[in-house]
């Protein structure tokens, strides 16, 4: 009878522990991309997802790391029609930005949603001086490293945005200090990029 109650005990052990450790390695390893390119993606990683069409260097201060934007024309990403911008700071990726047809927001918005979560929604309505209204559909989805907005306005009928962003390394310690700070319950996300 006990070896039969301690080889039921080994096995239950041996079935338990193998899916926490499953769970714990998903959820470590999650892989967060746009268009298949990652945060930080060396450029040879990047070009090895497709290649890109100019690559153009950004004046910095001298104090600054390399600053340089590469673009890829005319892709389609799951039968939306993007162009891709990938920033690259001190030759890693920083921020990779989607510029995509506003008839095509609805259906993205319904894709990340799927992916992601429902994200934070932070779209408005803005009144102007002479009486109309822009409408701004924005949608953020934040990430211990990174954040992803999706940008579409009314008043511009050329272009909406996906991007995927880097956050500021000091942003990030001053929310982790406001997170392990139990006095303060106000905390705040970083502002989104202009």
């Amino acid at each position: 009878m006990h070896k039969k109650n301690l080889l039921l005990a080994i096995i239950t052990c041996l079935l338990f522990g193998g899916n926490a450790y499953a769970a714990e390695e998903d959820l470590v390893f999650f892989d967060l991309s746009l268009a298949g390119y990652s945060i930080g993606m060396t450029y040879d990683e990047a070009t090895a997802v497709r290649p890109f069409h100019y690559v153009k260097n950004v004046s910095s201060p001298p104090a600054e790391e390399p600053y340089y934007i590469a673009t890829v024309e005319h892709i389609y990403v799951d039968n939306v029609e993007m162009n891709l911008s990938v920033s690259f700071i001190d030759d890693k990726v920083k921020k990779i930005i989607g510029k995509f047809h506003p008839s095509a927001l609805k259906d993205m918005t319904k894709r990340l949603q799927t992916a992601l979560g429902p994200g934070e929604n932070k779209s408005r309505v803005v009144a102007k001086k002479d009486g109309s209204e822009n409408r701004q559909v924005i949608y953020r989805w934040d990430f211990p490293n990174a954040k992803l907005l999706l940008v579409g306005l009314s008043s511009n009928s050329d272009f909406a945005l996906v991007s995927l962003v880097l956050k500021n390394k000091t942003k990030q310690m001053e929310q982790i200090s406001r997170d392990d700070d139990p006095s303060d319950k106000t905390a705040t996300f970083p502002s989104a990029p202009n």
